[in-house]
């Protein structure tokens, strides 16, 4: 009987987690599994599953680009409570805590500033049909590449993966049915118009999700201001039904209308001020033309730099700034491919296409037999090899004239060679700004002389650039094999970059740099033996609570083991004479996503802010209002950050691992955190120096 007792009692000490279907023997035991990752995984699974099949979720599409997303949160908070919501790039996902609020919603029309919504109840991913799930990056995998022996063979594989099976005529066809609708929708309006393709469409480096870059000729009076037609085009376009979600896109260099054509599902930059963009392509498709090794060299290097985040916007390359530096390697020995200045010797009077600028040039055939009889592992090891040597200090790259030219001949324009007289009688105008001579790396546009196509690369994109071009270069000396895998996967070691980013664990470092004057005075100042590289550890970590707390709106709670706890991180392979590297190890959590829209909040501010701390804690106080209708019950983020030191260059290596996440909260979060964390830093000790 007692027996009996005890195994009930036994039986009835178990706990049972129906979300798991695990059992465990106490109280303590249920909290600590309840709070595990694989729990709160299956747990926001759970609840996301439940309001869907409750149908407390909507799915909104077609509104417009311009549309603020407080003006859309505002919208459809009248219709309930909303608990949790995601912007895509093109659509918005809500869900209700009542379903009766979605219904609502769903019964009737909705229109914002005059646009028709597409509103439909919310699906769960697994629910989606095949054709959306071909969408996905097509480069997730790379192992084909490593098995590969024959480069030749790894830049099929690699077309084939970025061009998404998409042959170009395909591509072309395409492009063809776009401008139809362009024409289609402005001939009635404009009769003289007419399209011009440009950028990677028209050269055939385009990638399977590339947009379309489109110039419209014959839609405006030259000299007039383009935003009043940009508008008028968005008006005619807009209700052609060929084209949704127009955004006018005023105060960029080259003003652009953003669109989507809907049958195709394609994305379009339109202008109608760049013919110069299509002289631009039409030359790179040019130099392709001229040998097929030439347009693989200009695959490779692009993805290259764009999966290691070399190109991009801000203080990145651009493609196109790439593209030039390409052709003007090879322009130099041996392979002498013609300068610009050459193609256009023999060209007649031309009418200038933008702004005085002549983009026309004679297609010349060109035979070059130190291209043709170089393999593409040696075109690739050389343009490396001359990139990571090459003196930017002193010179700039002018695929113009085919060779570098020295920066100080731009300080003074009389200075400059005969060859620069279109250049010269451009400056003779009054308000026409010179070329930028004062960037970290200067690459002249060919048509464009005044023009600096890399003017806010930055010193730290610069280094970083070399260094990979290092170690690539290293990589060709090692032989065909694998090559590629091993160029798009492998970092150059101490690189201030994402060293590694997954679904639960990102690392990246930040180095010290030489421009140190805050440490320098406070250093001065110490009476005991600290060093300054201790000080600046200590500004790491410092700087780090600021971002997190601040800039990010997490709650963070410091591990207490960081002051004695012994780790190894993972890619650790250095020797350190401290015993104990550990800087220090946080907590993290976060219920509201800062950190998506942060430069659109910047940009609508009208603050006079001075410093990066105070900017970046001003978006953070908008985009925390901006959120303000909506119930954050859970985190939609939980993870563990630790600083370690490294000795030999002083840096300090972050590495964040997940703890919960909802969906893929934390990678984007990760990816994030790793690509603004330097340059964040970098501005930081800029505005301390500043105020020393």
């Amino acid at each position: 009987m007692q027996n009996s007792e005890m195994n009930n009692k036994r039986k009835e000490e178990i706990f049972k987690c129906d979300i798991c279907s695990v059992e465990l023997p106490s109280k303590v035991c249920m909290k600590e599994h309840e709070s595990g990752q694989k729990h709160m995984k299956l747990l926001n699974a759970k609840n996301e599953r439940m309001r869907v099949e409750l149908k407390c979720g909507i799915f909104v599409k077609g509104y417009p680009y311009d549309i603020g997303q407080d003006v859309l949160l505002e919208y459809f908070s009248n219709y309930g409570s909303i608990v949790w919501t995601h912007f895509g790039h093109n659509f918005l996902l809500l869900d209700y805590s009542d379903p009766k609020a979605a219904l609502t919603v769903i019964n009737k029309q909705h229109r914002i500033h005059g646009r028709l919504l597409i509103v439909q109840y919310r699906q769960l991913r697994n629910q989606r049909t095949n054709s959306d799930v071909t969408a996905s990056q097509p480069m997730s995998n790379l192992e084909e590449l490593k098995t590969s022996r024959f480069l030749n063979h790894q830049v099929q594989i690699l077309t084939q993966h970025l061009q998404g099976g998409m042959i170009s005529w395909t591509h072309h066809s395409k492009y063809q049915t776009i401008c139809r609708d362009i024409s289609c929708a402005l001939k009635p309006i404009f009769p003289k118009c007419a399209t011009w393709p440009f950028g990677s469409t028209l050269t055939g480096l385009f990638f399977w999700n590339s947009d379309v870059d489109i110039y419209i000729s014959g839609v405006r009076r030259p000299n007039d201001d383009d935003i009043g037609y940009l508008y008028r085009l968005r008006s005619i376009l807009g209700s052609s039904q060929y084209f949704s979600n127009l955004i006018v896109i005023a105060h960029a260099k080259i003003p652009i209308l953003k669109c989507i054509h809907t049958s195709t599902n394609t994305n379009c930059d339109i202008n109608i001020r760049n013919a110069l963009g299509v002289c631009n392509s039409k030359l790179i498709s040019y130099y392709i033309e001229i040998d097929k090794k030439i347009k693989e060299m200009m695959l490779v290097i692009k993805y290259w730099a764009k999966i290691h985040r070399i190109t991009g916007q801000n203080h990145l390359f651009t493609n196109y700034s790439l593209c030039l530096m390409i052709i003007f390697y090879l322009q130099s020995n041996p392979y002498h491919l013609p300068s610009i200045k050459y193609l256009q010797g023999n060209v007649p009077s031309y009418e200038p296409v933008h702004e005085r600028w002549n983009g026309d040039f004679e297609r010349k055939n060109v035979y070059c037999p130190h291209i043709r009889n170089t393999s593409l592992l040696d075109l690739l090891d050389n343009f490396f090899s001359y990139y990571a040597d090459f003196d930017y200090a002193k010179y700039v790259i002018c695929p113009y004239v085919g060779r570098p030219f020295e920066r100080k001949f731009f300080q003074h324009a009389e200075d400059l060679p005969t060859i620069f007289s279109g250049y010269k009688q451009y400056l003779s105008v009054e308000k026409n700004i010179p070329f930028k001579i004062g960037a970290d790396i200067c690459v002249q546009d060919p048509f464009e002389h005044s023009r600096n196509t890399t003017p806010n690369v930055s010193e730290n994109t610069l280094n970083i650039f070399i260094k990979f071009c290092r170690h690539a270069q290293k990589l060709c000396k090692e032989g065909e094999s694998g090559l590629l895998h091993k160029m798009f996967t492998e970092s150059p070691p101490n690189c201030d970059v994402t060293l590694l980013a997954q679904a639960n664990f990102t690392q990246f470092g930040v180095t010290m740099g030489c421009n140190l004057k805050y440490l320098k005075e406070k250093l001065n100042a110490e009476k005991s033996s600290i060093t300054i590289k201790d000080l600046w550890y200590e500004s790491v970590k410092n700087f780090t609570l600021i971002v997190l707390k601040d800039f990010l709106s997490l709650q963070v709670d410091e591990n207490e083991a960081s002051s004695s706890k012994q780790i190894k991180l993972e890619g650790q392979t250095d020797i350190h004479s401290y015993l104990n590297p550990l800087i220090a190890s946080y907590k993290c959590y976060g219920r509201l996503n800062v950190w998506h829209s942060r430069k659109v909040a910047l940009k609508s501010t009208d603050k006079d802010l001075k410093t990066l701390i105070e900017k970046e804690t001003e978006v953070t106080k908008q985009l925390v209002e901006l959120y303000k209708n909506i119930q954050t019950t859970a985190n939609i983020v939980e993870f563990e950050i630790v600083l370690e030191k490294r000795l030999e260059p002083a840096q300090v290596v972050f590495s964040l691992t997940k703890i919960a996440s909802y969906k893929k909260t934390f990678k984007n979060f990760g990816e994030f955190l790793a690509k603004k964390f330097g340059s964040w830093f970098e501005l930081y000790e800029r505005d301390l120096n500043a105020s020393c």
